[in-house]
């Protein structure tokens, strides 16, 4: 059992790597994993990271999400699919706070 602590540490370092991915594209990619798994969600992020046909700010996104995803693979998967589901979840808030303080400052993000 991992702590709630240990959690949002992780989610953390995550959204660390995350700089620019909207919440909203995140929420998307998260429903892939859910209705897959977290490697098959990683590749397709690769995926839609190279496809010219896909709209340059959402490839930029997925490009993102596949470069910093494998980093912590290992780590995911040693967590149970609810603490999984936790950790998603903290990350997208905290996309959510980096969001808002870009439009506080006058910065944009992508998707």
């Amino acid at each position: 059992m991992t702590t709630t602590d240990q959690l949002i540490t992780l989610a953390e370092r995550i959204a660390r790597d995350l700089e620019n991915v909207s919440r909203n594209e995140w929420m998307k990619w998260m429903q892939v994993v859910e209705s897959t798994r977290l490697a098959t969600g990683i590749r397709y992020a690769q995926r839609m990271g190279e496809d010219v046909t896909v709209r340059s700010n959402i490839r930029k996104i997925y490009h993102t999400i596949g470069q910093a995803l494998p980093r912590f693979e290992k780590e995911l998967e040693r967590l149970t699919s609810g603490e999984r589901r936790r950790v998603f979840g903290y990350i997208s808030w905290l996309l959510t706070i980096q969001e808002e303080h870009k439009h506080s400052r006058g910065g944009k993000t992508h998707g």
